[in-house]
């Protein structure tokens, strides 16, 4: 369990950093001109650290149920707390959009805030990531080929599929090519899963996504009994790891 929680702390941090990042706030806090802003910001970004808490103790609940052998009591505690971390996304992923659809429309000098558009459309980005992880953990929380867990996954897919689409310029876009792959796979859609793992490792990711993705195709491989496969690819893993 301790092991559980502390794989999921750090996911969520990196969720913090790469959403902070993106939301410009780091310069926002540098710069006391933009000052203001960054007031202006925090409601928003109080939000959006709750949120991502929310999102991770539902996941946490939900590898702790997994472990515990899928309880109806536990796995429906964790698919309750999914939901309200999705809801929680989806209202502040409504607020951006308002925001960038506002921002699209006035001049810099009549803006109230000092958020630029990429700011504003990374963040966006990375936002649908992280619903698209909400829906995947409660997708998780059904059984294998049911309906709600295909549903579930049809809406992860639908929230990262607007991300891969976009241009290698932002680090959201690998983080949605993941979730993506994951999501497949857990959708018995092996084949295209495979196929996209392979096509992306092609296309030079950085260091910590091509092990992630490397880390997907074992799962895939497994996931299809093709053992010969996941071991080979383990120790391509392997590695990997030992160059300094």
């Amino acid at each position: 369990m301790h092991l559980v929680r502390q794989r999921l702390f750090w996911r969520w941090l990196l969720a913090v950093i790469l959403l902070t990042a993106s939301f410009g706030l780091f310069s926002l806090h540098a710069q006391s001109k933009r000052e203001p802003a960054s007031r202006q910001s925090r409601p928003l970004y109080v939000n959006l650290e709750q949120a991502l808490d929310t999102l991770s103790h539902a996941e946490i609940a939900r590898e702790e149920a997994a472990l515990a052998g899928n309880q109806p009591t536990a796995l429906d505690q964790a698919r309750q707390q999914c939901r309200t971390a999705i809801k929680q996304m989806l209202k502040l992923d409504t607020q951006v959009d308002q925001l960038l659809r506002t921002t699209y429309t006035i001049r810099p000098s009549q803006r109230k805030h000092t958020w630029t558009i990429k700011e504003l459309e990374s963040l966006v980005r990375n936002l649908k990531v992280q619903i698209a992880r909400g829906y995947r953990n409660q997708a998780l929380c059904y059984p294998d080929g049911s309906i709600d867990r295909i549903n579930s996954l049809s809406l992860a897919l639908k929230q990262v599929n607007e991300v891969t689409r976009q241009p290698l310029a932002d680090a959201s876009v690998w983080q949605a090519r993941v979730e993506q792959a994951a999501c497949l796979r857990f959708n018995n859609n092996t084949n295209q899963a495979a196929k996209l793992l392979a096509q992306w490792q092609t296309e030079s990711p950085p260091a910590n996504i091509a092990s992630r993705l490397l880390g997907e195709q074992i799962r895939l491989s497994l996931s299809t009994s093709d053992i010969e496969s996941a071991l080979a690819l383990s120790k391509t893993a392997e590695a990997q790891a030992t160059i300094v």
